[in-house]
């Protein structure tokens, strides 16, 4: 009986680590979709914005994923996800307030940029966009390795 109790505690210990390994994988895994979405919406709004597509109806609709995805970052650099087969730097975890101040600056921007989108002021669209870009390149610069 001691003998089925011992193993079935390993196997409870083994199937505990193994899930909180597999959370981890899946953070990390989610903050990856997340950031490639973003990527793709920000492109998306670039080549709007350069006129290098006629979508330009399109616009609102990547400028409002960008809010969203952006405010959804909130919990994407979760502790659980530091490490792993990432590009994220461990000063995001080493420094969170610092993080948090610079993941905001790109909420802030993305909502202005959603904002402009919806209304019918290019060049408004246009510095809010730039905005967007340019916290995208800072954070990257910063937080994540090449």
């Amino acid at each position: 009986m001691r003998t089925v109790r011992t193993a079935a505690l390993a196997g409870l210990l083994l199937a505990t680590g193994m899930s909180v390994a597999w959370a981890a994988e899946g953070d990390v895994d989610y903050r990856k979709a997340t950031m490639n979405a973003i990527g793709g919406h920000l492109r998306a709004a670039a080549t709007i914005i350069q006129g290098k597509v006629p979508y330009k109806d399109d616009l609102g609709f990547h400028a409002a994923a960008l809010r969203d995805l952006a405010r959804s970052t909130e919990h994407t650099f979760d502790k659980s996800s530091a490490g792993g087969d990432t590009k994220a730097k461990k000063e995001i975890w080493d420094k969170p307030a610092e993080f948090e101040s610079v993941r905001m600056t790109f909420v802030t921007a993305a909502e202005n940029f959603a904002a402009a989108a919806a209304g019918q002021d290019e060049g408004a669209t246009r510095q809010a966009f730039a905005k967007v870009a340019e916290t995208c390149r800072s954070c990257h610069s910063t937080y994540r390795s090449q």
